[in-house]
Formats: structure tokens, C-alpha cells, sequence
């Protein structure tokens, strides 16, 4: 709720919009948009081609809801998204946040995401969560239950599936934003844990000169949740 430019938030593989609750907590005057990414939450199983087609549809639905600036954070696959919806809003993007992006190299952790798509109790889903997190000790119960939960059902895992391999044919990354990001001239900031086991660190030396990197130690895959505070004050730069 607010008046200002809302800050839209896009999940990950496998997650949906409440996986920002810890970090959306620190921003209480600040009008945020969740939105679950298709095949993710309460959001319809189809097929949607790439990345491309996806952030065309984010775009589409913000636009009927009367958003038109905003301000915007992405998670691994949502980054990718992100991107892509930042060069398509244009001039009325007022910021852009990206966390640990798909999009910038070609190898990605294949295992973890098709470990996630086999995944049918919560004790084969665990081993498959603990490499999110720089410290495994990290993943809690309450994480373990709500990631089994969204995935419970056969239709799910299945829809996740093949949207991996729409996005990652044979384990590969095939879209690249690179392209998308030159061409904006909004603020940039990437937050990337050095302990990253899905997507390595060093796909970031693949970002343009005019996006500002931030190395998190000791953090992996999920800095919104290892490092919510931290997330949180970067991007308050980003909303001022």
C-alpha cells in the first residue's frame, strides 16, 4: 500500500512471492508488489517459452493493474526476468535489483533444479534445499515444510520440469541479459554470495560497467534470506 513507485518483487525457481516476506518485513513504508511467476504459486501451469515471453507477461499484468513506475528486485530466475521487464518498462523503470541472476553464463546447478522438480517428501527435498545456504544449518523447518508444500503436487513438479528445460536445455543457460542491461541507464546493483552453489560468482564478471556488484561473504544462493538486512539497505539506496 502507498502512494509512491512500487518496488516489484520477482521470485526464483521453485519459490513464488511470499519467499520475499523477510526481506519485504524491513520496508513498511514502502508499497511492494509480490507476484507469482508462471507455473509458481496460485499462478496458472503452461508453457511459456523463455525468459523473454515471461517478463513480457509480468509487464502485461502490471500495466492492467495500473502500474506503470516501479521500481524492481529479481532472485536467480526472476533476475533474468527482471532484466528483461527493466528494458522493456523504459524510462519508467526507476530501479533495478538483481540477486544472484540467471542470465549471465551458460552452466547453472542442473542437479539442484531437477533434484527440486523429483522431489516428493520433505526428507529426498532437504538434501536438495541445504544448497541454498552457504551454512546448510541455515535451511529451518518452517523454509523445509512451505518448499514441500508448494511442490507436493505431481502437476507442479511436472509444470517445473518442463519449464526447466524450456529455459535450460540440456543444463544449459541459453538466454543471456546482458543485451537487456546495457541499454539501461537506471541504477543497477547485483548482490551475489561468494558461496553460491547454484549459480557461481563468476558469471558476474559478465555484467556491464555500469552495474555496481556486491560480494557477499559467507552467503550463498539466497541473500535475501542470509543477508536480509544487508538486501534491504542496498536497496533502500535504490529507492532514494
Amino acid at each position: 500500500k502507498g502512494e509512491a513507485a512500487p518496488l516489484v518483487m520477482l521470485h526464483g525457481f521453485g519459490a513464488d512471492h511470499a519467499s520475499w516476506r523477510v526481506l519485504a518485513s524491513h520496508f513498511s513504508n514502502v508499497p511492494i508488489v509480490g507476484i507469482d511467476l508462471p507455473n509458481h504459486g496460485k499462478s496458472p501451469l503452461a508453457s511459456v517459452g523463455g525468459i523473454a515471453q515471461m517478463a513480457e507477461m509480468v509487464h502485461s499484468r502490471l500495466l492492467a493493474e495500473g502500474i506503470c513506475d516501479f521500481h524492481l528486485v529479481g532472485h536467480s530466475m526472476g533476475g533474468a526476468v527482471a532484466a528483461e521487464l527493466a528494458a522493456l518498462a523504459g524510462d519508467r523503470l526507476k530501479s533495478l535489483t538483481l540477486l544472484a541472476p540467471a542470465g549471465l553464463g551458460p552452466d547453472i546447478n542442473i542437479d539442484f533444479i531437477r533434484g527440486l522438480c523429483r522431489a516428493r517428501s520433505e526428507a529426498s527435498l532437504k538434501p536438495w534445499l541445504e544448497l541454498l545456504f552457504a551454512d546448510a544449518g541455515k535451511l529451518t523447518g518452517s523454509f523445509l515444510v512451505t518448499a514441500a508444500k508448494q511442490l507436493q503436487k505431481d502437476a507442479t513438479r511436472e509444470a517445473l520440469l518442463r519449464l526447466s528445460e524450456e529455459l535450460m536445455p540440456d543444463g544449459t543457460q541459453v538466454h543471456s541479459i546482458r543485451p537487456a542491461l546495457e541499454q539501461l541507464r537506471a541504477p543497477v546493483r547485483v548482490m551475489w554470495g561468494s558461496q553460491d552453489r547454484i549459480i557461481p560468482l563468476r558469471h558476474a564478471s559478465m555484467l556491464p560497467p555500469r552495474a555496481a556488484l556486491h560480494v557477499l561473504p559467507a552467503v550463498g544462493h539466497l541473500p535475501q534470506v542470509e543477508a536480509a538486512e544487508l538486501v534491504a539497505e542496498v536497496l533502500s539506496y535504490q529507492l532514494r
